[in-house]
């Protein structure tokens, strides 16, 4: 019995402590959003260890991130997210071939 009581209390706690995890979002998580991105370009920053990423995104504007690895490539497909003009994080989703990817931004008449 007493076995068991330990056993509901463990539970209880353990769920307790899983649901207010669950809302310790980062603060302004709702003003965060996503924008589909190519990357168009690509080089080193003035920092040796990091690499500028320029992508042209969905809304038409150029954005700009810094990335610590260097194997981002023109054609790169990706998500910006974006919190006030700001990128926050990236999600790669896939590749464009050089053909498709000047087809793409004739599309965007970029």
């Amino acid at each position: 019995m007493k076995n068991l009581k330990t056993a509901i209390i463990a539970t209880i706690v353990t769920a307790l402590l899983i649901c207010s995890c669950a809302y310790a979002l980062p603060a302004h998580a709702e003003d965060i959003r996503g924008l589909s991105a190519i990357v168009v370009s690509c080089g080193d920053a003035e920092d040796p260890a990091l690499y500028v990423v320029d992508c042209l995104a969905e809304d038409g504007n150029i954005w700009s991130f810094y990335s610590d690895v260097d194997e981002w490539e023109a054609g790169d497909l990706l998500i910006l997210y974006m919190a006030d003009d700001e990128v926050v994080d990236v999600l790669w989703t896939g590749f464009l071939e050089s053909d498709e990817m000047e087809t793409f931004l004739w599309m965007m008449k970029w």
